[in-house]
């Protein structure tokens, strides 16, 4: 497969989708609507990573139901069943100014103001109010914050790191 990096995941595959091979997927990317523009996508999993055609999405609650050039039944649909899809980064569209891949802040250090290193972005997770930073800590639970203006104060991609401000009583709730 290609360098991870120049990978973006954009769904999973959760189930097939009646008899003629379409797949039901879970989008992982904040605008699913794109399914309906990209010509190919990249599905890992079983059998290696491979180039597929997108032949046609459809919408369904907050799934979206593909037809995959190549899954023509419902047997090949089932085996690629918890497949990942993803599409390379130059199908995608530039980030607004502020905005970040979820992929380029995996692995970034959260660094406090004062300079203490707290640990490194291993997630972030969607939620209806506001994305929550995931922040792994050696021998500790994982550090959630929440990726607001007041907590965020910078993200550096390329010095690797986010600058966070923790709120009072924020960090004694992991320890």
């Amino acid at each position: 497969m290609e360098e991870q990096d120049s990978l973006l995941r954009v769904g999973v595959v959760t189930q097939p989708h009646g008899l003629k091979g379409q797949v039901n997927v879970y989008p992982t990317t904040d605008e699913p609507g794109m399914f309906r523009v990209w010509k190919t996508l990249i599905l890992s999993g079983k059998g290696g990573p491979r180039e597929v055609p997108l032949e046609s999405a459809a919408y369904f609650k907050q799934m979206v139901i593909l037809k995959l050039g190549g899954i023509d039944d419902r047997d090949a649909a089932e085996r690629i069943r918890r497949c990942e899809l993803f599409i390379r980064r130059s199908q995608a569209g530039p980030c607004a100014e502020n905005e970040h891949f979820v992929a380029d802040l995996i692995g970034l250090n959260a660094v406090e103001e004062n300079g203490t290193v707290l640990g490194t972005c291993a997630d972030v997770m969607k939620t209806a109010a506001n994305d929550v930073f995931v922040i792994q800590r050696e021998g500790r639970k994982d550090l959630l914050i929440p990726a607001i203006p007041q907590c965020i104060l910078g993200i550096d991609p390329a010095g690797k790191k986010i600058l966070v401000h923790l709120l009072p009583g924020m960090l004694e709730c992991y320890d």
